[in-house]
């Protein structure tokens, strides 16, 4: 289902990383990685998280001692990346993202801990440029929403994963099955195609499934999570979004300033009301590539 191309996606991430005086987060706090986190119990603020989740995803691929070869589909700056790497040493990590910025924050990260099993490349994980079977392991943190293609997405995972290879997604999904009343909305108030919020839970196992993995465990994470966090944050990466856009026109002109501006606040606000509207959970999956 197309969602957003990948062009506007990567100039979103560019200009979020382009400035270094931008960036808040400096130092150690930056390797932890650019993410939500995981407010599991006794978890307390948002450093302590994102390390919880770093370490969640390494428990998820199942890393061990042996050499393993992994994927992160989406890696931002590299934080989980370099986390891994660092723990891991005997596995080889390969970092992509659409972010030319974000690329050189990563490899940045990647020089100054002197590491040799990290790897990092600008590219789309939906056509990326590795051999086929080439992963033990992949996964998608917070990216896979932001995608521009789902099946090709899985299609692409699916290709490069070797038989028996693990896929672990981790993102915020709607609960509902019903999202009718959602594209409804979303399409005639804000002149957006209707695919975009078709994705729910069900509807991403049912891709799975249909692109040769099979789903072995699915779990929601919300009732460990801090749900009014969670929401806060997702409007905040759509504000985001809209941000860069509405930036881009006040400099084009393409209209007066008070139209684009309205512009911006309305079609915030119609997406606050639609996320107040659909039940959302935070879920990890995982799914293995079938065997030949």
């Amino acid at each position: 289902m197309q969602y957003k191309d990948e062009r506007h996606l990567g100039s979103v991430y560019n200009d979020l990383w382009s400035d270094p005086r931008k960036i808040k987060r400096t130092g150690d706090d930056l390797t932890l990685g650019w993410h939500f986190g995981y407010y599991d119990t006794g978890i307390h603020g948002s450093k302590q998280a994102m390390h919880n989740m770093d370490v969640y995803v390494g428990r998820l691929l199942d890393l061990s001692d042996r050499s393993q070869t992994i994927l992160d589909a989406g890696c931002g700056v590299g934080g989980t990346v370099v986390h891994l790497a660092k723990e891991h040493p005997a596995s080889q990590f390969y970092g992509i993202t659409l972010g030319a910025s974000e690329i050189a924050h990563a490899s940045a990260l990647q020089e100054r801990f002197h590491l040799s099993n990290t790897h990092f490349s600008q590219q789309s994980h939906n056509n990326t440029t590795f051999p086929d079977a080439f992963f033990d392991a992949a996964y998608a943190l917070e990216s896979f929403t932001h995608g521009a293609d789902d099946a090709a997405f899985l299609r692409q995972m699916h290709r490069v994963l070797k038989p028996g290879g693990r896929l672990i997604i981790l993102d915020i999904f709607s609960r509902s099955r019903d999202v009718s009343l959602v594209q409804a909305i979303r399409h005639r108030i804000l002149h957006e195609p209707h695919e975009g919020w078709q994705r729910t839970i069900h509807s991403v196992q049912q891709d799975l499934v249909n692109a040769g993995f099979t789903v072995i465990a699915v779990t929601d994470l919300a009732k460990q999570r801090h749900i009014k966090h969670l929401f806060l944050f997702t409007l905040a990466l759509v504000s985001l979004d809209y941000y860069t856009e509405t930036r881009r026109q006040l400099k084009a002109k393409t209209k007066s300033t008070p139209a684009i501006l309205t512009r911006f606040a309305a079609r915030y606000g119609v997406y606050a009301l639609l996320y107040m509207m659909l039940h959302f959970g935070y879920f990890s999956i995982i799914a293995e590539k079938k065997p030949s």
